[in-house]
């Protein structure tokens, strides 16, 4: 996966980190965490000068009739 990503020009500028977030292992999922509609997901990396915040927010796409 990740030889795919950077294979892409806007990540492999010279200079850049890039921060890859794949998700949660499924142990927390068997554990009971979950995500709902407007949880915030906050990614803290001051050490590296970012935080990434971003709020939750599910899309319903209307019913086909």
């Amino acid at each position: 996966m990740m030889d795919h990503l950077f294979t892409f020009p806007a990540v492999r500028r010279r200079d850049m980190v890039d921060y890859v977030l794949l998700g949660a292992d499924k142990a927390g999922y068997h554990k009971g965490f979950r995500i709902a509609d407007s949880d915030r997901i906050v990614i803290d990396a001051r050490s590296h000068g970012i935080v990434l915040d971003n709020a939750v927010q599910y899309v319903q796409t209307p019913a086909v009739s």
